[in-house]
């Protein structure tokens, strides 16, 4: 299962917080990382999640650091 189909599957919320923090790690790294996740389409399920998440205090800025290493 890639990422960004866990950030869609899962309801359980912590463990989506635990892969954004991996995202967060991973997209820290290198350039090349942040494309390769850009093109196997991460972005979309990210900001989904985000937007439907019930624990926007946990998940908000983990999503935010992973996306200030993407851009």
């Amino acid at each position: 299962m890639f990422v960004s189909d866990f950030l869609l599957v899962f309801r359980e919320e912590d463990l989506v917080v635990e892969v954004a923090w991996v995202l967060v790690y991973v997209t820290s790294m290198s350039d090349l990382h942040v494309t390769l996740l850009l093109n196997a389409g991460l972005l979309p399920p990210l900001l989904g999640r985000l937007a439907s998440s019930e624990q926007l205090s946990l998940l908000t800025p983990v999503c935010g650091f992973t996306l200030a290493n993407m851009f």
